[in-house]
C-alpha cells in the first residue's frame, strides 16, 4: 500500500505522473527497505514522523517523474559506480545514493535520517 495519495502528491507540486498508484506503491516498498520498515515496525503511521516518510515518498516519485521517462527506464537505469584501467578512472554519479541499484532522489536519505535511524534499532 502507498505511503501518499495523488493529491497529497499534487498538492506539493511534483511532476505528472502515468500510472501514480503503482509509482507509488513501487517507491514506498522502496522507502520501507531504506528505513528498515520503521513505519510498520514502529506505528509512525500518526506520527510526525510519518510525514518526513510522505515527504520523501513525494521527493522519490517526482525524481523519477523529471529524470526518467518511465519507472520500467528507473529501474534499468544503469548503475556504473566507477570504472578503471591504468591510469585512467571515471566515476558517474559520485556520492549518490542508491538503493538496490535504484537511484534515490538526492534529499531522501537526509529527510528520513530519523526514521532511518529508529529502523536500525536491532529486536524491535
Amino acid at each position: 500500500m502507498a505511503y501518499i495519495d495523488k493529491t497529497y502528491y499534487e498538492s506539493l507540486g511534483g511532476t505528472e505522473v502515468d500510472n501514480f498508484t503503482s509509482v507509488a506503491n513501487r517507491v514506498s516498498l522502496l522507502i520501507d527497505t531504506v528505513t528498515f520498515r520503521a513505519v510498520e515496525r514502529f506505528k509512525l503511521q500518526d506520527t510526525k514522523m510519518f510525514d518526513l516518510v510522505k515527504q520523501a515518498c513525494a521527493m522519490q516519485i517526482d525524481f523519477i517523474a523529471s529524470n526518467f521517462s518511465s519507472v520500467s527506464e528507473w529501474e534499468a537505469d544503469e548503475q556504473m559506480q566507477s570504472e578503471s584501467m591504468g591510469n585512467y578512472s571515471y566515476t558517474l554519479d559520485k556520492g549518490r545514493a542508491t538503493v538496490n541499484g535504484l537511484k534515490l532522489a538526492p534529499s531522501v536519505v537526509g529527510i528520513l535520517a530519523p526514521v532511518i535511524a529508529l529502523g536500525r534499532k536491532v529486536g524491535c
